[in-house]
């Protein structure tokens, strides 16, 4: 370390004089490893007590638990409400983390080492676990490098009505947290069965003091797709954004054993109750307003083991650019966003402990993004801000890149509107 320390030393006295360079002072060099010494000493100081925060006994954790306490694991609350955090911790953390694979981009907790899945009072551990964790406290907080940052709203949205499809949990939750925080109210339309989730998002608007109506209903039948729009048009009178997010995906790596009966099933969640909501909630949109379409970036590089997700999502890229074409002339804009390794309840209920373990690590950036990450981009094409986007597929996330984007010129009546045209060429595996 001295070494070092004297050829650092040397180093920075050479800028200054062939003089100095020759004659070295030894008690510039005992200085600067007193202070190395001290920094480092002062940084393991904060180790230990951040690994003693992160360790010490709860009011309800038993001291024979504590005990056991050794592998530091990851957890993310990011948008992810209280009933997916436990199917969380019981098909990735326990597995992920018992390998240490630690992410420093997340907050910490410390879990005993052997427990299984199959002990008694597992669920019980699990929840007291749950209230030692350090995630972030919102869905609204963004993710940076060692800290999170959080999301300050400007009014972009202010008093804009927005109806959000599949907003109870992952990037539909954020999304509709950052709109309210950009002064929109929201309307969220959720599954019966995750009532639990989307009562957590609604007091998460709320607390924004912005208003959320909730909406039950399964979607794949076209009646629910009236409903929904007749229900936001009767709380707020108006309708300016449609995000059409909601989707759900099956695991398949043999199509020669793929069950027909999900591929209807995922056509129906994915694209046909799309069409049926937008069918719907046309007639209410005027000139400034917009819709935008959640895809994926599989649309783009394929995926081996979902070939019918895959193709619903290539088919909401194709129904966003016909679409934009027909509104175009009306003032309304229609755009697409393609995410990829994002940290949602639908990877964690699609994959398996294995599979998850080192899911996103590939990317360029070496994690998977977090909904927050991707929300500000619908903000961003909901607000006045992206007047000039429509017929955009915009991709994200970590390993997808596309050609300098086309312009092109359209006349809409007496204004000129510049239309950027992606081209969604030069996939990256």
């Amino acid at each position: 370390m001295r070494e070092r320390l004297y050829g650092f030393y040397r180093n920075t006295q050479r800028r200054v004089s062939d003089q100095d360079n020759q004659q070295i002072d030894d008690r510039n060099v005992l200085l600067m490893e007193k202070v190395f010494l001290s920094q480092r000493k002062e940084r393991k100081k904060k180790r230990e007590k951040l690994e003693y925060l992160r360790t010490r006994k709860g009011p309800t954790q038993p001291s024979d638990v504590e005990a056991q306490t050794k592998t530091s694991l990851v957890y993310s609350n990011l948008a992810i409400s209280s009933k997916w955090r436990l199917r969380w911790v019981r098909k990735v953390l326990f597995n992920r983390l018992r390998h240490r694979r630690v992410n420093k981009n997340r907050g910490q907790c410390s879990v005993p080492t052997g427990v299984t899945l199959n002990d008694s009072g597992t669920k019980d551990l699990i929840i007291r676990l749950e209230k030692h964790m350090v995630p972030p406290s919102e869905a609204t907080k963004l993710e940076s490098k060692g800290h999170f940052v959080e999301y300050v709203g400007s009014g972009k949205l202010k008093d804009k009505k927005v109806l959000i499809t599949g907003g109870d949990s992952g990037i539909g939750r954020a999304v509709a947290i950052l709109m309210a925080r950009e002064g929109a109210d929201i309307t969220i339309v959720h599954f019966p069965e995750e009532i639990d989730d989307a009562e957590e998002t609604k007091r998460a608007i709320e607390h924004e003091k912005r208003s959320c109506l909730l909406v039950a209903g399964d979607l794949r039948a076209h009646n629910m797709c009236r409903r929904a729009v007749e229900e936001h048009m009767n709380k707020f009178q108006r309708l300016n954004v449609l995000i059409n997010n909601a989707s759900k995906q099956y695991m398949n790596k043999n199509f020669a054993d793929i069950d027909l009966n999900k591929v209807e099933d995922i056509f129906r969640t994915n694209i046909i109750q799309m069409m049926a909501l937008t069918k719907y909630a046309l007639p209410f949109l005027s000139k400034g307003d917009s819709i935008i379409n959640a895809t994926s970036v599989v649309t783009f590089r394929g995926s081996s083991s979902m070939v019918d997700y895959a193709a619903t999502k290539g088919a909401i890229v194709g129904f966003t650019r016909s679409l934009a074409s027909q509104l175009l002339p009306k003032g309304i804009r229609v755009n697409a966003v393609a995410p990829g390794a994002i940290y949602t309840p639908i990877q964690v209920d699609t994959r398996d402990a294995e599979q998850m373990a080192n899911w996103g690590s590939k990317t360029p950036l070496g994690r998977p993004g977090e909904p927050s990450e991707v929300a500000t981009t619908f903000v961003f094409l909901a607000s006045a801000d992206a007047s000039l986007y429509c017929k955009c597929t915009i991709c994200f996330c970590l390993q997808f890149w596309m050609r300098t984007s086309q312009l092109r010129i359209v006349q809409t009546g007496r204004s000129c509107i510049v239309i950027p045209w992606v081209i969604d060429q030069g996939v990256s595996e």
